[in-house]
């Protein structure tokens, strides 16, 4: 019996497969991963079976199998496998791809379990998959959209990728969601390597993790990863968005045409795969006029609550207002509103935090800000009432909500210590008892006491000055000091930033205040900032003992200090004022701690 020269070829490289892994010395296993996919997830029963892949990979020789699990229902076929093993840089890498047909004898929804992987201390296990078999002769759509079809002749290509958006005319600010599809029909070696669409002009947030699942184009079936964003257009008129670019390796099993040829290793090829998706058109409208009392810029669909923490509260000590505003859209870039009080009274942010939910099928979330009022004597004070506008692009109209005024009642002060209504006289100073002889003192051939103690005050002023200077040069070489010296300039920094704000110069004013609020940033937790990128400084300062709380605040205002790009004109200085004092009061505390 003699084969095909294609055929002879393939079993001399699984012959030298063998002998390459009998010759290398036993090697542990490392890294090991395990991957399954099932193309079809809806077929008939009793019709076309489902292909089930498994790709099992391991750094070194032992490649343990995977047991099929037992579903009752479906039978599992084996239906061929590939091995691919390469020696990199003195490093075995090897990899088994083997698939299975999949049938069904009645109707239902089938749960395939995890297939789990173990050797030695390593194990991988791959994720549940769901096979839905409906009763025989029936049909179900062929998806997908005309866009997503490919294009050009030459046949359904292996790999493609398309970028959609579920709207190109919208307004300013208004949400739009992206959506990159990565299409496979041939089994991936690892999950794609896409970089996100350029979004120039768009405020862009990501909404969850890739999901995966299937669709059939004409007569063949993809596997399709999604990846999906919110963007929030920043600009109006004729914007772009894309392209994202796909990089991603598949295993390409060439049909050997020697049908005796099944007795070997078939014949796989590694090909790594790059895919750009085409540019997406967005047209971005102005708002319209007619904004209502409270709007500053936001877009979508929001509702506003506001309460108190106490009614009744000590002169002299505050009461808490807390504003929360929640809703759809885009929440990371709201502007707190105004709480109105009476000039008599002290009033000042205490807080302010924002959750982002990104699990839904649009952004939505919560803007939580706290408000310190704080009368100095007793009386009524009256706050608010509070006001909070937004345009609602699906009804193409404006929205506005107020609360109803809070009155707080302050009582007279509790504090001790205070002084009487007639005050205290300071005791008038005594004269001391005189020492001296004889009606004018002594007469002493020494030194003059005066004489003495202008010498040793020269003496210690000369010594203190080298004691000074021993200490400047130890200061000079200590790094807790030197931080602290940058902190110190980064707060005088921000000192002047606020001191010298003005409504044209707001943007360039939080621009400089988030880099100073970076440099105090790395100075507190000491960090070694120069050339590292914002993720990098707070991902380093976390390393360094910033609690995940310290991060999440120093993002909040970074991102505060970000949007005010955004703001509409007339808010931008007043909301550059605000951000910049919960700067220059950040920067404060992380001096205090460093100082401890």
């Amino acid at each position: 019996m003699s084969g095909t020269g294609r055929g002879r070829g393939v079993l001399a490289r699984a012959a030298f497969l063998a002998l390459a892994v009998c010759a290398i010395p036993g090697t542990s296993a490392a890294g090991l991963a395990i991957d399954a996919t099932l193309v079809p997830d809806r077929i008939t029963a009793g019709g076309e079976p489902a292909t089930l892949t498994l790709l099992i990979r391991s750094s070194g020789l032992g490649l343990p199998e995977a047991p099929v699990p037992r579903v009752p229902g479906l039978t599992f076929d084996p239906a061929g496998s590939a091995q691919n093993f390469a020696m990199i840089q003195g490093r075995i890498e090897r990899s088994v791809t083997v698939a299975y047909r999949v049938r069904a004898g009645k109707p239902g929804r089938y749960t395939i379990p995890p297939f789990r992987v173990a050797q030695g201390k390593e194990s991988a296990v791959s994720g549940t998959l769901l096979l839905t078999v409906l009763p025989p002769g029936a049909s179900f759509p062929s998806t997908p959209a005309p866009q997503e079809a490919w294009r050009g002749g030459g046949g359904p290509p292996e790999v493609f990728a398309r970028l959609l958006v579920d709207q190109d005319h919208v307004y300013w600010n208004q949400e739009i969601i992206a959506r990159l599809r990565i299409y496979a029909r041939v089994p991936l070696d690892g999950a794609p390597d896409w970089t996100a669409p350029e979004t120039q002009g768009f405020w862009i947030e990501d909404l969850g993790a890739p999901t995966a699942g299937s669709a059939r184009i004409g007569d063949h079936v993809y596997v399709v990863n999604e990846i999906r964003w919110a963007l929030f257009p920043t600009k109006t008129g004729r914007l772009t968005v894309g392209p994202a670019k796909v990089r991603c390796r598949i295993n390409r099993v060439i049909p050997a045409p020697d049908p005796w040829s099944s007795l070997g290793f078939p014949d796989v090829e590694p090909v790594d795969v790059a895919v750009e998706t085409d540019l997406v058109p967005i047209t971005v409208e102005e708002v319209p006029g007619g904004a209502p009392e409270g709007y500053t810029g936001a877009v979508g669909s929001y509702s506003l609550a506001v309460r108190v923490d106490r009614g009744t509260v000590p002169a002299g000590e505050p009461a808490i207002v807390t504003t929360v505003l929640r809703g759809e859209g885009n929440v990371a870039s709201l502007h707190d509103p105004e709480v109105p009080a009476p000039s008599t009274v002290r009033r000042y942010v205490a807080g302010a935090s924002t959750q982002i939910d990104r699990t839904g099928n649009t952004l939505s979330g919560t803007r939580t800000q706290q408000v310190a009022i704080l009368a100095d004597g007793p009386g009524m004070v009256r706050v608010g009432p509070v006001r909070f506008g937004w345009f609602d692009p699906s009804e193409g109209r404006f929205h506005s909500v107020s609360s109803e005024s809070i009155r707080i009642r302050v009582t007279p002060s509790t504090g001790r210590g205070t002084a009487p209504a007639g005050g205290v006289r300071a005791p008038e100073p005594t004269a001391p008892p005189r020492v001296s002889h004889g009606p004018v003192g002594t007469v002493s051939l020494g030194p003059p006491a005066g004489s003495l103690a202008v010498s040793g005050l020269a003496l210690a002023a000369y010594a203190g000055l080298l004691v000074g200077t021993a200490v400047r040069r130890r200061r000079a070489r200590d790094p807790r000091a030197i931080r602290r010296a940058a902190l110190d300039a980064a707060g005088r920094t921000v000192a002047a930033l606020r001191g010298r704000l003005a409504p044209g110069t707001a943007e360039a004013s939080a621009r400089r205040t988030a880099e100073a609020l970076l440099a105090g940033l790395a100075a507190r937790y000491d960090v070694r900032g120069a050339g590292l990128s914002r993720a990098e400084l707070l991902a380093g300062a976390a390393e360094r003992g910033a609690n995940p709380t310290v991060r999440e605040e120093t993002e909040q205002l970074l991102g505060a200090l970000d949007a005010i790009a955004y703001a509409p004109p007339d808010a931008r200085a007043r909301d550059a004022a605000r951000e910049i004092a919960a700067a220059a009061a950040l920067l404060s505390r992380w001096r205090e701690e460093l100082a401890r």
